[in-house]
């Protein structure tokens, strides 16, 4: 049999020395003591939740795995966020203003400070940008800020001009703070101080300090004042301010920035919680409210604790006998009985979440024509409703697009033939191979509990089209996931993604965009790279959707992922907690947990 249709399980490269989910976990930070005045909740007892251990250390822009973000999400707030029904919202920030989608002057609130006393500034945003994207610090989310101009000088790449409002190609801004990594005391370079606070956003920006920015940062990045600055993108993008109620785009106080190690195993935020107790590793993570927090989100409870569950099948007994408060997603084994046991206490609501099978198309066995062709036999071999209504007791309903029913622009049959259950289609489509694969394996994440539906797709697939399928068990989905970001993955894996942002862009660009920390598959198809860019780039909301619609057929038509599944959150709660909201995004509310 050819090597290009051989896959094997030896090429996973999951061993210890790539994946930090084989290293120890973070040490716990010091205690905290619980701050006066800040439990809105007659009952100080902390809400408990569940949870996988984060994998990595909480700084914003190097967190990488789910419960990681949540938790982050709670301690860091940036200048906007997302409401319970997906409309944006200023939270640090006042205004954020644009004409041309290139642009952009932040003024952000007076009175916000960290937990330690320290004020949030417009210094404590663009250091810890800086921080962020400068490659000698190492964040896994650097390409959250690739769109700020200087960001491809900064890491050694061709820097595209960038057009104003009127089209004429002018220089970008060259100021910014000094790179906070080399030195951490503020330092911070101005715009010039013609550019008023209240004025309209000049559509090349303020006039630059001749002195340009320090090394390690970013040019299009400029602090006006205390509480005001501007960003320069290196094109036009609409989608620019969605994107800032991202985790990686939150402030950091100067500590941060003077020892980044010791700080994110004991961080301090200016979120609606913070850590108490500290990081118990393999256990939990305490969080208490932050009397400090000046958001539109406090705490409505005296705390919470995200206990660690390394085994999914664990979580529904913990929540059942009254070990947990929540449950955010229920294990498969009991979504059969869960709304029949929990009644008007169990949820199962459409979300922005969506399963599917990555292919790692950079691999000569899934490249090419002939890469496609297999991956086609693939899709048309399973029957997603049938697993749908067992497996997942219809929970999730069949996926025929990449985005799902909760955002403007999905169609419910973007991915045509391709996607529906035909096994005599999918043996034609294997046919058109010149040398077919016999053997495939799917990874999954063992902490995900994937492993009946791999079990299920992988009969599937030799039922229909005769491949020898088995199921490849990684211990860790997030490490799995971060393998596969770094191209270290040989075989396709299932995993379970969240929209980004509620838009049919918070599906597919952070996918699909070649560079980004979350394309799991390689892939860099060079229609669908335009039609996004394109897409990022037109203002008109309608306009904007078709050219994602169109970037999505592209995308579907290389199929570097499989789409398989949309995803209900499946929620309960205990006896003694009060009626949860959902958010869009498919996480309950968690500053809105609380007890009778």
């Amino acid at each position: 049999m050819s090597p290009r249709h051989r896959v094997s399980a030896a090429l996973l490269a999951l061993t210890c020395g790539a994946l930090a989910a084989c290293s120890s976990s973070p040490q716990p930070p010091p205690a905290a003591q619980l701050p006066a005045n800040t439990v809105n909740s007659p009952d100080k007892v902390p809400v408990i939740v569940n949870a996988v251990e984060p994998e990595r250390a909480l700084l914003p822009a190097d967190i990488g795995d789910d419960y990681g973000t949540r938790i982050g999400s709670l301690i860091y707030r940036g200048l906007v966020r997302y409401d319970a029904k997906g409309r944006l919202v200023n939270e640090v920030a006042e205004e954020i203003a644009t004409i041309n989608s290139t642009f952009y002057r932040v003024k952000i609130r007076k009175g916000w400070v960290f937990g330690n006393g320290e004020p949030v500034t417009a210094a404590s945003f663009v250091d810890a940008w800086n921080f962020a994207a400068d490659p000698a610090n190492k964040q896994l989310h650097a390409d959250a800020f690739s769109s700020i101009a200087g960001f491809r000088t900064l890491r050694g790449l061709n820097e595209p001009a960038v057009p104003p409002a009127g089209g004429k190609v002018e220089p970008t801004p060259t100021t910014s703070t000094t790179k906070p990594s080399v030195n951490p005391t503020r330092h911070t370079q101005r715009a010039s101080a013609s550019a008023s606070p209240t004025s309209t956003p000049s559509p090349s920006g303020p006039q630059d300090d001749p002195a340009g920015p320090p090394s390690g940062a970013l040019v299009g990045l400029a602090v006006v004042d205390e509480l005001e600055f501007t960003i320069r993108l290196a094109a036009p993008d609409s989608t620019f301010t969605d994107r800032l109620a991202q985790l990686p785009f939150s402030p950091l106080p100067s500590a941060a920035l003077k020892d980044p190690t010791a700080f994110a195993t004991a961080p301090v935020g200016n979120g609606p919680y913070q850590l108490s107790g500290g990081w118990l590793a393999g256990k939990e993570v305490r969080l208490i409210p932050n009397a400090s927090y000046s958001g539109g989100e406090p705490a409505r409870n005296g705390g919470l604790t995200f206990r660690f569950f390394p085994d999914p099948s664990g979580t529904y007994p913990a929540l059942t006998s009254g070990r947990l408060d929540v449950l955010d997603s229920m294990p498969v084994t009991a979504l059969d009985r869960y709304k029949g046991d929990l009644g008007f206490r169990a949820s199962n609501q459409a979300v922005g979440v969506t399963t599917s099978l990555v292919f790692p198309v950079t691999r000569p066995e899934w490249t090419g024509e002939e890469g496609r062709y297999t991956r086609q036999a693939i899709s048309r071999a399973i029957d997603r409703k049938a697993l749908a209504e067992g497996i997942y007791a219809g929970t999730r309903a069949p996926a025929n697009d990449l985005a799902s029913p909760v955002v403007a622009g999905y169609s419910n049959d973007m991915c045509g033939d391709d996607c529906r259950h035909d096994p005599h289609a999918a043996r034609t489509e294997l046919n058109r191979v010149a040398q077919p694969m016999r053997s495939l394996e799917i990874a999954y994440g063992a902490d995900s509990g994937g492993r009946p539906v791999v079990e299920a797709l992988c009969s599937a697939i030799t039922s229909a089209v005769g491949i020898t399928c088995v199921p490849h068990p990684v211990p860790r989905q997030a490490a799995l996931e971060r393998a596969a970001a770094l191209h270290q993955i040989t075989i396709p894996m299932l995993t379970t993604r969240r929209m980004t942002h509620p838009d049919l862009s918070g599906f597919l660009s952070p996918r699909f965009m070649a560079g980004s920390s979350e394309n799991l598959s390689g892939y860099s198809g060079p229609t669908a790279q335009t039609l996004l860019a394109k897409a990022a780039a037109t203002t008109d909301v309608e306009q904007r959707t078709k050219v994602y619609q169109e970037a999505e057929k592209a995308i579907l038509h290389d199929m570097p992922e499989i789409p398989l599944w949309y995803v209900n959150a499946t929620v309960g709660r205990g006896e003694r907690i009060q009626p949860l909201k959902i958010d869009v995004f498919g996480l309950p509310i968690y500053t809105e947990m609380a007890r009778p």
